[in-house]
């Protein structure tokens, strides 16, 4: 999906995480790029659609996992690399089978939905940065907002409201107000 790969380059450069510096000791921030980075809560996902899920192992019988990972990941290149397939093998499965299709796109529906609740918290609460050092271990939190970051990840993710040809004039105003104590 053209959206999801836009949004995954927009949240973590080239899908990697970010190299260590060469020193070892600096700390080094990991931009999440999956909705499980954002999501408060994990989505569960129900007996039923693992049910419907498993209905789709005549199409592959890595289907049913690329279905599951899609849902938790909100995120195509994700969930493909997750379980270890190539990121075109589900639209050839798309193009064979149009039951698999018409379930990734109910399913793509409710992740455009997540990550528009998640774009509005971000934008309302800011970005956590996380800082880790050499060994992997977090060091330190801090806290940024950037409106132009979330115009266009929402434009990659829901085109026909935030994007360029939307007919709409709206834009993202971010207050800052520091409190000390």
């Amino acid at each position: 999906m053209k959206g999801d790969r836009k949004a995954l380059s927009l949240m973590q450069g080239k899908g990697k995480k970010l190299d260590t510096p060469t020193n070892g000791k600096e700390p080094v921030a990991h931009r999440a790029r999956t909705l499980e980075d954002y999501e408060p809560y994990p989505r569960v996902i129900t007996d039923e659609e693992r049910e419907l899920f498993a209905s789709m192992e005549d199409v592959s019988p890595h289907a049913p996992g690329y279905l599951e990972a899609y849902v938790r990941f909100g995120n195509h290149e994700a969930a493909c690399s997750g379980i270890g397939i190539d990121s075109s093998t589900p639209r050839r499965w798309k193009q064979r089978r149009p039951d698999f299709a018409a379930l990734r796109e109910f399913i793509k529906k409710d992740v455009v939905s997540r990550w528009n609740t998640v774009v509005q918290a971000l934008a309302m609460e800011g970005f956590e940065d996380r800082m880790y050092d050499a060994d992997g271990e977090l060091v330190g939190r801090r806290v940024r907002q950037d409106a132009s970051f979330v115009r266009a990840f929402m434009a990659s993710i829901d085109p026909e409201r935030w994007g360029k040809q939307s007919g709409t004039d709206q834009s993202i105003t971010i207050v800052i107000q520091d409190v000390k104590e």
